[in-house]
């Protein structure tokens, strides 16, 4: 008996070290951090957001340089669902990858159809890192 209980607590201690581990992220920093990356769309100032590992960030880039009228602009509508994907901390900062879905709509004025606006629901994946008590 005295063994299952040991068994008991040192499982307790560890479910309760796994859920300290994950800590939650604010939503009004990732609310912030879309609403950044959103407004550097189609500005010489994305480059600046996306991580170099960033799947064809070149391609896309170009793009956005060729084929986006130069004042189209994304505006959020709503963000659903966020979700945490991963966390570690280290040298002071805890570094969250959190998914989350944006409604957006690009805008823009052309000069034969007038104000144009195409709306769509995107997922984006942000490394959001904060700093922490050591």
């Amino acid at each position: 008996m005295r063994r299952k209980i040991a068994a008991l607590v040192a499982a307790g201690l560890l479910c309760a070290g796994a859920a300290q581990a994950q800590a939650p992220v604010d939503k009004a920093v990732v609310r912030q951090a879309v609403e950044q990356v959103l407004r550097a769309w189609n500005t010489p100032t994305l480059g600046h957001w996306l991580a170099a590992d960033f799947a064809e960030r070149d391609r896309l880039l170009a793009a956005l340089s060729f084929d986006v009228p130069p004042t189209a602009r994304l505006r959020v509508l709503s963000i659903g669902g966020i979700q945490l994907l991963e966390q570690e901390r280290g040298d002071g900062v805890l570094r969250s990858l959190v998914s989350v879905t944006v409604r957006a709509q690009a805008e823009w004025e052309d000069l034969q159809q007038g104000f144009q606006r195409r709306e769509g629901t995107a997922e984006y994946v942000l490394r959001i890192v904060r700093e922490v008590p050591r």
